[in-house]
């Protein structure tokens, strides 16, 4: 298993039942001496269960997603004062759920978790190198006085959210952005964002 697209094959086949006896539990001794990879278990468990329904290319997109989960819980873990955000939902890579009406334009929406909190994110193209962001930040207990800011080396944006605990960048250019949202002075937590 060394590397994430096995690591998600065999996991697919342990919850498929497709393994012989023997390899069943030598990877489930894995699962439990390793947690990266029971984390990895446990998203990947619970795609493969909306997956069933899915055709063959949303099972791809499925398999890209619980990769790009595991990339960031490893960062998390190796960083563990960090705060990084793990990425629950991104619509590049997943369509939108049922019952989730698609925008006109091609938005882009994420979802990320936080010890604590949500952020839902949402990406407009203005031109072909801008875009207009809208988050919210959820599950997060009363707040005193928060702050959003995105970050590219030196260019930086701020915004302070609403009573919802909502913003809005209106124009921000296509960049690799460090997205951090602040109380007070303390930092809540980061997230990696590729426009």
């Amino acid at each position: 298993m060394n590397d994430n697209r096995d690591k998600v094959d065999l996991l697919v086949k342990l919850i498929k039942g497709e393994l012989t006896a023997a390899d069943r539990q030598r990877v489930e001794a894995q699962i439990a001496s390793d947690r990266s990879l029971a984390d990895l278990y446990v998203i990947v468990r619970e795609l493969h269960g909306t997956c069933d329904s899915l055709q063959a290319t949303s099972a791809a997109a499925a398999r890209k997603l619980a990769q790009k989960l595991y990339a960031d819980f490893s960062r998390r873990r190796d960083n563990p004062g960090a705060r990084t955000g793990v990425t629950v939902f991104d619509s590049r890579l997943m369509p939108l759920p049922e019952g989730v009406r698609p925008a006109t334009v091609d938005t882009r929406r994420l979802k990320y978790r936080f010890e604590g909190m949500d952020i839902e994110l949402s990406l407009y193209p203005l031109s072909p190198d801008s875009y207009e962001l809208i988050g919210q930040i959820m599950q997060l207990p009363a707040a005193k006085s928060l702050r959003v800011k995105l970050q590219a080396g030196r260019q930086s944006f701020e915004v302070v959210p609403d009573q919802f605990y909502l913003f809005r960048f209106p124009r921000i250019p296509r960049l690799e952005y460090v997205l951090k949202v602040f109380e007070d002075d303390e930092l809540l937590g980061t997230v990696d964002l590729e426009l």
